[in-house]
């Protein structure tokens, strides 16, 4: 998860930073001055794209802790019926984000890659009506 944020907080920053000025470029602003229509507009086309480009991270980062959340009850239910259950016998590698990327796609397609993309954009749009 940690990779998932670094990278999306990358990517945000990386699109905001390069939409500003050549907004305020288009909107006839002097050189350099970045006004708040220009800030909110960047604000939203990055958070936008950064979505759109790491939406199949965040969902790995979801099937993780769904599986390591039903591993751990199906861990519990043995120890409680064995009493004498290991975790380390029965614990399976998750092979990190990119692994389970790479796992979805292969289950589900890039269809599934992009599973909850549209809520992700509605909570993009979250920010940008608290500026106003």
């Amino acid at each position: 998860m940690v990779q998932t944020v670094g990278i999306s907080n990358f990517l945000y920053f990386l699109f905001f930073e390069g939409l500003k000025e050549p907004l305020a470029a288009l909107a006839g602003s002097e050189c350099g001055v970045v006004g708040p229509r220009e800030t909110l507009l960047s604000a939203s086309i990055a958070g936008a794209l950064n979505m759109v480009v790491t939406e199949p991270l965040w969902r790995a980062c979801v099937v993780a802790q769904a599986r390591t959340r039903s591993w751990s009850s199906d861990e519990l239910r043995r120890s409680a019926s064995s009493r004498s259950a290991s975790v380390s016998s029965a614990s399976t590698p998750l092979s990190g984000a990119f692994g389970i990327v790479r796992q979805i796609h292969a289950k589900e397609g890039s269809r599934g890659l992009w599973r909850g993309l549209s809520s992700s954009l509605w909570l993009v749009s979250n920010p940008v009506i608290q500026f106003f």
